[in-house]
């Protein structure tokens, strides 16, 4: 797991926020569904609460179904939506 704490953007528009950004979570195909993501997310909650940080934060691919209910297992929930148009 990769984790970063991190500021939102001095945006007039926006309150200031610290937070914790998790940038990747990789558990071996073979080791999955044995409570290490879990183990994990549990370890990443900790490290920024001991730092007061006002939340956590992660994207996920729409179609990585697995990770989805793993997070939302945690208590993530969608707050933003990426669309994109190919060519």
């Amino acid at each position: 797991m990769l984790i970063q704490e991190t500021t939102t953007p001095p945006y007039s528009c926006l309150v200031e926020h610290k937070y914790a950004f998790i940038v990747d979570v990789i558990v071996e195909k073979s080791y999955q569904s044995k409570g290490i993501g879990s183990a994990l997310l549990d370890e990443a909650k900790k490290w920024a609460a001991y730092r007061h940080l006002d939340y956590l934060e992660l994207n996920v691919l729409t179609e990585n179904k697995g990770a989805k209910s793993l997070y939302e297992k945690h208590g993530f929930k969608d707050t933003n939506q990426t669309m994109r148009l190919e060519f």
